[in-house]
């Protein structure tokens, strides 16, 4: 014991720590107590896997409840726990109590503000005042919460808790402790007492899950039902829960019950017409039953038919030697729903993916529910509203990933609700602005339109405010068609497209919390406004993201002052070829020339290339301190030869490169690369398959240079064996690899002698490279543009 006391007065950075028999090393081991107190600082997680939980145990806990992010808890069941429990509550003056008899009330302190998940075990105490000792909690696991014979009582308004990410639990320790509040991923079992089941009634049964399905409504539900139900429970237990999007089903066995149905089989009726309507994505059931073919095709394609937003459907008998079925579910053009066989590791990476990911988005909304939700005067029951109450607090990075997740409908029908209210009107609608228009005076007219209405705005005491500074994502679509007027001959009559540049320009100059900027056909605003540029960068400091259309040399050297940029995007269409990286940098070079010593010699002659946009990480044509790059050079010459000239890149590491093989090479984009993926480029394709043996040396001086952790290659079929035993033998970093078989009907016939690859050959490739265990994908989409994400194969 000493020893153990010494190891863990030297365990500095100790996070779990699972203890059975917690009291009694507390008595053997003296100075346990203070050790845990004082060295272990980084100590979050604690679970007491004793029988019951001491007083000694409690005490250290309620001392630890600054660091504890998560405790467990089990007791023996009876009255003695609560009664311990409420005891060390009451000596520490947490609960006080007051009244006399039936009316005697107790006032809780909240005490564990760091804990975020507990996990209880035959602990009975009200949910009300659990809840206040652990008022930051989101992940509750608490069985057995009740004692045997006690009759069911009414309990009050619940637990304190605004909402629960998940909660585990059985169907009578919720209605007991009053466990009721909103959770988005909730499991229910049959209740047990130290491993036997407590049989209850139907009628009991079916009260109590209705009640807690009605006072928590789930997005995520896992329920066990007797197989003695009807449709009408069925119904009711999904009208129960508005909300559920993902649905798993456990039948389990009749004798659970006191009042069973004798000689009652498995209701597939009732299954398939009680569900019908619901609008789930995902289902799931499990069949306890004992029958050996429980379901049929017949019963998935009902289930298919009825529940019309069903996208993945598993049903799994649990029996020895039985086989589970897992079907996609699409609609045909015709309005039929077909059912198509996946593979079960397929169905669990997308159902554990998505759940996680909702659940995710929803924990992040939740803190700003009930403001939304008084302003509105409106029930929080849509998340569309608390998506976008979520804008008004949160930091400029997440934004732009929750407005990617709404669409326009939903930004309308929460534009409406707040002007019902005139609350949240001005203010929030200026955070994110997309403009559209069918043509040029529509385009026009909105753009006057939302200028005006963001610098003259009326708030409720009927004074002008300028909303310019709430102004963070903008987006402007299609000003090609404003090119007609811009120019001497254009004129800035009220509700012309010209008029309509100058009111943006002065609106950019006041948007001082800009950070996002999208704009198709850039060049509008820079033959309009020639200081476009300057503009941007005296206003808009926390500008880091700029998405460019149909940008030319004009509107990459505007942009040329911004140097604080970290994102990038530009696509040419044509409009320019600004050749490799190093003759980009010269160029501004030209233009900027401000300070030689900040460069970099790329050996282009007496000029040194200026280092601009020294902070971009993330970038698609060209950067210093380029971690991410997306390239593709579509508008080169296909029978032009390589310039040997030209340098490599000055990039140490690119942390991701996506492109294809023949930009790479052109450009010289020669650099140690973690993440490759070398896609087919379609423009090209005939060129590439006609000369294979140029296609391979140049995928091997790339694999050379950049030697990836991560590769997604496109091969197509005329490559050989000996190419690829090359490859991989040169990349000596591989770990994770991803192939892409090019089909034959987009390739040249290749000339005589040499032979198609067959899969033992890519398999040949994954062989020499055995021994650096690589996941290997092998790959055939039908067409060229199925392009499969590496991460959802590592998933798989």
């Amino acid at each position: 014991m000493s020893l153990l006391t010494l190891t863990l007065s030297q365990a500095k950075n100790l996070q779990t720590l699972n203890v059975s028999g917690f009291e009694v090393l507390l008595k053997v081991c003296a100075g346990l107590e203070d050790t845990l107190l004082q060295s272990c600082r980084s100590l979050s997680t604690i679970n007491i896997l004793d029988s019951r939980t001491g007083l000694r145990a409690l005490r250290l806990l309620l001392k630890l409840n600054k660091r504890l992010r998560s405790v467990s808890l089990r007791a023996i069941q009876g009255t003695t726990d609560k009664l311990t429990l409420w005891y060390v509550l009451t000596d520490l003056k947490l609960v006080r109590m007051s009244g006399e008899g039936n009316s005697r009330k107790a006032k809780v302190t909240p005490y564990f503000h760091e804990t975020r998940e507990i996990a209880l075990q035959g602990v009975v105490i009200p949910a009300a005042v659990l809840s206040i000792l652990f008022p930051k909690v989101r992940r509750v696991t608490w069985t057995e919460g009740y004692i045997r014979h006690t009759p069911l009582k009414p309990t009050g308004d619940g637990a304190n808790w605004q909402s629960l990410d998940f909660l585990h639990s059985d169907i009578l320790t919720i209605p007991h402790q009053g466990l009721y509040c909103p959770v988005r991923r909730l499991e229910l079992r049959f209740p047990d007492l130290q491993g036997s089941a407590v049989k209850m009634s139907a009628q009991l049964y079916e009260a109590c899950l209705m009640q807690i399905l009605q006072r928590t409504s789930p997005v995520v539900l896992s329920v066990c039902v007797p197989t003695l139900a009807r449709s009408k429970f069925f119904e009711r237990m999904v009208h129960a829960c508005p909300r559920l999007n993902f649905l798993d089903i456990c039948l389990t066995r009749d004798d659970l019950l006191l009042n069973p149905a004798s000689g009652h089989v498995f209701p597939r009726s009732a299954l398939c017409g009680g569900l019908a309507g619901v609008q789930v994505t995902f289902l799931s059931v499990f069949a306890l039953t004992g029958e050996a073919a429980p379901f049929t095709e017949d019963m998935a394609l009902k289930l298919a038919q009825g529940i019309p937003a069903l996208q993945f459907l598993c049903l799994m008998p649990v029996v020895e030697n039985s086989k589970s079925f897992w079907y996609e579910v699409k609609t045909t053009a015709g309005g039929e729903r077909q059912l198509t066989e996946i593979s079960p590791d397929r169905g669990r990476v997308w159902r554990e993916v998505s759940t996680r990911a909702r659940l995710k988005l929803a924990a992040q909304l939740q803190p700003h529910l009930p403001y939304i939700a008084k302003a509105a005067c409106v029930p929080p029951v849509s998340g569309t509203m608390a998506m976008k109450s979520r804008l008004l607090e949160v930091n400029y990075d997440v934004q732009a990933e929750i407005l990617e997740c709404l669409s326009n409908d939903d930004l309308a029908k929460f534009a409406a609700t707040c002007r019902m209210t005139k609350q949240l009107t001005a203010p929030f609608m200026a955070r994110s602005v997309v403009l559209k228009g069918k043509d040029a005076m529509s385009l026009a007219t909105m753009i006057l339109s939302f200028c005006r209405w963001m610098v003259k705005t009326r708030d409720t005491s009927g004074r002008s405010v300028n909303h310019c500074h709430d102004l963070r994502i903008l987006q402007i679509c299609d000003l090609t068609t404003f090119m007609p007027w811009i120019g001497d001959g254009g004129s800035q009559a009220d509700g012309s497209p010209k008029r309509a540049i100058c009111m943006l320009t002065y609106v950019l100059s006041q948007a001082i919390n800009l950070y996002k900027l999208d704009v198709v056909d850039f060049d509008v605003l820079v033959k309009a406004n020639p200081m476009i540029g300057n503009v941007l960068a005296r206003s808009c400091r926390r500008l880091s993201g700029v998405h460019l259309l149909y940008a030319s040399a004009d509107s990459l050297r505007s942009l040329g002052v911004l140097r604080w940029l970290r994102t990038i995007s530009i696509d040419t269409r044509g409009r320019g070829r600004f050749g490799s990286p190093s003759r980009f940098g010269k160029m501004l070079c030209r233009v900027q020339c401000t300070d030689p010593r900040g460069g970099v010699n790329l050996g282009m002659g007496a000029e040194t290339p200026y280092r601009n946009w020294p902070n971009i990480q993330q970038v698609f044509l060209e950067g210093i301190s380029v971690r991410h790059l997306l390239w593709f050079a579509n508008d080169f010459d296909p029978h032009q030869a390589p310039d040997t000239r030209k340098n490599n890149v000055c990039w140490r590491l690119l942390e991701f490169l996506r492109s294809d093989a023949w930009t790479i090479y052109q450009l010289k984009i020669f650099c140690p690369v973690k993440q490759l993926e070398i896609v087919f480029n379609v423009d090209r394709a005939r060129y590439l398959l006609s000369n294979l043996e140029e296609a391979e040396d140049q995928l091997l001086q790339i694999f050379k240079h950049s030697n990836p952790v991560s590769l997604t290659v496109y091969i197509h079929m005329g490559v050989t064996k000996v190419f690829l035993e090359r490859a991989a033998r040169t990349l000596s970093r591989l770990r994770f690899l991803e192939i892409v078989l090019v089909p034959d009907a987009l390739m040249i016939k290749p000339p005589d002698g040499r032979e198609e690859v067959c899969t033992s050959s890519v398999v040949g490739m994954a062989h020499v490279v055995a021994y650096r265990r690589p996941t290997c994908a092998l790959l055939s989409p039908q067409e060229i543009g199925d392009v499969h994400p590496r991460s959802a194969v590592l998933e798989a």
